[in-house]
């Protein structure tokens, strides 16, 4: 879901060249003037601790060993990825727990709490460092709406993260936007697909009635709020009643569908997965389409055409098969620019009659 300007982000600037000046939080004199009241005092307190400890020849408390203050080091987390329950007391805030995740050769560290003595004003520290644990770039600290109490990360969503606060709201944390957004109640915060039982009329059909033959259902997406990199398929119906005739998923070289997602040029052909149960018929057999950089999209992603095989009258539903059901994760869901499946959103099954 889009973000709702709930959060107020600051960025702690570039790290400064080296030098004698004093710099805590990585952010010189000079760029520390631009700051809101409330960070500016946060800054001025680090300054004079730095300071003072520079001159009396001791290193402040929590520094470690970089008394110029380029970078103040948050005491480390263990090393496996996710959520990590591990309480964190740390100078002026208090962490109730963090998530450890690595991308492209990055370690980035998410603190979840909120400011020391003040509970009820929820925040999130990001942190980014090379595999080496050298600090990378600059820290930046989200602020949860007034009022929305202390954080704690309760749902590892890969790079959206589920956070509850202790009013009873739930926020999305974006770690790609650094963006933290108020969830609203019922509301989906994953990409999604859907059958379509038409493939062809307006809306979303729930049910299709065919009288014999050859018949054509979609796969749509009406909920985007991540953009993704690629995405497979796979459905299931009854062996008995159906059978898989041609597919053909979305991609920019389909220039006679309405929209297409531009980018994904690298497409796998639909497959019948012999790892079904019997009397179940699997097709897609991880069946789609991914690219070089991320899509948002919202449309029509893969269209089927199926044949009934009697005209009894007989039905069958027809499903989305779940990565964790097929034998090599063939099932339906979206991915990310490693290959990793994201947390998809699968719509209800659909009812296809044959038969008169």
């Amino acid at each position: 879901m889009a973000g709702l300007g709930l959060s107020a982000v600051v960025a702690f600037g570039t790290p400064p060249s080296p030098g004698p000046e004093i710099a805590p939080f990585g952010i010189s004199e000079r760029d520390a003037t631009k700051l809101p009241p409330d960070k500016r005092e946060l800054w001025e307190k680090e300054r004079a601790e730095i300071e003072q400890a520079r001159n009396s020849g001791r290193t402040p408390e929590g520094l470690g060993s970089n008394p110029r203050g380029l970078r103040t080091p948050v005491p480390p987390l263990p090393a496996p990825t996710g959520i990590v329950e591990h309480a964190i007391g740390w100078k002026y805030f208090a962490f109730n727990n963090a998530w450890v995740g690595v991308q492209g050769g990055v370690r980035v560290n998410v603190y979840a709490g909120h400011r020391i003595g003040e509970p009820g004003k929820g925040v999130v520290l990001i942190r980014r460092f090379s595999l080496q644990m050298e600090p990378i770039g600059h820290d930046t600290i989200i602020d949860a709406p007034p009022d929305a109490g202390t954080l704690r990360i309760i749902e590892d969503r890969g790079w959206r993260l589920t956070l509850a606060s202790a009013s009873g709201s739930t926020f999305v944390l974006d770690l790609n936007a650094a963006s933290l957004s108020l969830q609203a109640d019922g509301g989906s915060i994953n990409d999604n697909m859907v059958l379509d039982a038409s493939g062809e009329a307006g809306g979303i059909q729930p049910t299709r009635n065919v009288s014999s033959g050859n018949f054509t259902i979609a796969i749509e997406q009406t909920l985007n709020p991540e953009p993704f990199q690629g995405f497979q398929w796979q459905i299931a119906f009854d062996a008995g009643v159906l059978a898989p005739v041609s597919a053909t998923s979305n991609d920019d070289g389909n220039p006679t569908w309405d929209s297409d997602p531009t980018g994904l040029t690298l497409c796998a052909p639909a497959a019948i997965d012999t790892g079904a149960p019997a009397g179940t018929t699997w097709f897609g057999g991880g069946a789609g389409c991914a690219g070089v950089s991320g899509v948002s999209f919202t449309g029509t992603l893969a269209r089927i055409t199926l044949a009934c095989l009697v005209s009894d009258g007989s039905t069958t539903e027809v499903r989305f098969v779940a990565p964790a059901e097929s034998q090599f994760d063939f099932g339906s869901t979206f991915l990310t620019s490693s290959g990793s499946m994201m947390a998809t959103d699968l719509g209800s099954s659909i009812t296809v009659r044959c038969g008169p």
